[in-house]
């Protein structure tokens, strides 16, 4: 059960069949084995009838209506649901090595909506946000690329200030004219509370609210190294993040066009009208 979660929770890449234990292993798996874990993906085969904690099997909790498949194989990596496929008569190693490696590729997300934040970052358990105001240099994207590549277990997403508001912009260290910010993200499961002794546990009333946990990077040093070692040490429980009191949240941004456009609005005089009509017969029954 605890390889089953490391293979679909840990983040690292696994290439994988789905076999009995009674049955064996597809010719071309065993031909690609070595050159996938030269590459970095694990290979394994695992039994996908096999129940998960859920008490859902493998095939029921991830590919429900391809029982049917045989051989069926999957990549999973980077905390994403598992892609299945079958393999075809043509499909040669490399190929199939190609695919795992395209498939299993570590990425930087960009954040652009709430619903970016919730399903590219928060979603994942663990993600660093890379708070921006000017265009990333091509030596940060490329830093960012590589520490996505070695800390599986953390979502590495991007956030421009210019184009968005983040709720927890003004928490973060002053910014600097030379590295863009980073902050780290973390969101567990809430849980119910217990029942007083002696009481029956009440019924629940749909799912407990997240709890969220954020640190902002501080360190001198913006280099692969300074931020591996300090993801390493949150996503490893070795530091621990501060408990937030609500969700991380990202809105549209205002432009300079939108505010002086409204502006303008506000400063219009009003129409003339009842009001205008009111405060003078209000003032000729004074003068009267």
């Amino acid at each position: 059960a605890a390889h089953i979660g490391d293979v679909f929770r840990g983040g690292e890449p696994y290439f994988a069949q789905c076999v009995k234990p009674t049955e064996a292993l597809h010719p071309l798996f065993l031909e690609t084995a070595k050159a996938l874990a030269t590459a970095g993906i694990t290979p394994a085969a695992l039994d996908c009838s096999a129940p998960l904690p859920s008490g859902k099997t493998i095939m029921q909790r991830f590919f429900a209506g391809k029982e049917d498949k045989d051989p069926l194989f999957f990549v999973v990596a980077n905390k994403q649901p598992p892609r299945s496929f079958t393999v075809q008569n043509h499909v040669t190693p490399e190929l199939l090595l190609s695919v795992a490696k395209n498939a299993t590729a570590a990425k930087v997300q960009v954040i652009e909506t709430q619903e970016d934040l919730k399903h590219r970052c928060l979603r994942m358990k663990q993600c660093a946000v890379v708070v921006h105001d000017k265009n990333l240099t091509d030596v940060q994207s490329d830093m960012l690329a590589k520490i996505a590549q070695k800390q599986r277990r953390v979502a590495i997403a991007t956030l421009d200030l210019r184009a968005l508001k983040f709720s927890l912009e003004d928490a973060l260290p002053p910014k600097t004219a030379l590295h863009p910010r980073i902050v780290f993200l973390q969101a567990e499961a809430g849980k119910a509370a217990p029942a007083p002794k002696g009481k029956a546990a009440p019924a629940s009333k749909g799912k407990v609210a997240p709890k969220f946990f954020g640190k902002a990077y501080k360190g001198s040093e913006w280099d692969e190294k300074s931020l591996v070692n300090f993801l390493d040490a949150l996503s490893s429980g070795e530091q621990k993040a501060v408990r937030l009191k609500t969700a991380p949240a990202v809105s549209r941004r205002k432009s300079e066009k939108e505010k002086d456009a409204k502006v303008k609005a506000g400063g219009k005089s009003k129409p003339k009208g009842k009001d205008s009509g009111t405060k003078s017969s209000s003032s000729s029954s004074s003068s009267s």
